[in-house]
């Protein structure tokens, strides 16, 4: 996935403030147009993906791009920023991180269809045993069956912690 590029460092501090106050993360320096007043929150949350996002210079960008960028001194540009703690709404510096794109899936909740309740762990009718699952940059790998879930699990937590470190979800 592209990102919208950002615009430079110089644009961004003369229009932004990182502010753990602000729901969204940042604050408006410089108004840009009648609706924004100064020293209020900068964007709105997207009810449909939970992330705060922010229209300026006629695009749409990630706060939480715009935060790390402004904290860090480092533009991001085709690097995913992680939400440490899983709330994609939470952007206070602290939380955020630079990551792949297969270290930030690391470092997400099971899917929505998991029917385990354990990320990576799923039953395997037709073997009658839990089968252990991990995805490391586009690859998909098999780490095993399992007479019982707590062995998948410990098997995908071993696994997850050696390929992603300090990402790594451990359930």
């Amino acid at each position: 996935m592209a990102y919208q590029p950002l615009p430079c460092i110089q644009t961004l501090e003369k229009h932004f403030k990182v502010c753990n106050q602000s729901t969204s993360g940042l604050i408006w320096l410089l108004p840009t147009s009648n609706r924004v007043q100064i020293n209020t929150k900068a964007g709105t949350k997207d009810v449909s993906n939970g992330y705060w996002k922010i229209r300026f210079m006629s695009k749409q960008y990630y706060c939480h791009r715009i935060v790390y960028y402004l904290h860090n001194k480092i533009d991001p540009k085709d690097f995913d920023i992680d939400h440490i703690d899983q709330d994609k709404s939470n952007n206070n510096p602290l939380n955020l991180r630079l990551a792949t794109r297969s270290q930030n899936s690391a470092n997400r909740n099971k899917n929505r269809t998991n029917t385990s309740g354990h990320k990576g762990v799923c039953w395997i009718n037709t073997k009658q045993k839990w089968a252990a699952q991990i995805t490391c940059n586009n690859k998909h790998f098999n780490l095993g069956y399992f007479n019982t879930i707590e062995e998948a699990c410990a098997q995908y937590n071993k696994e997850a912690a050696r390929l992603f470190k300090d990402y790594a979800l451990i359930t």
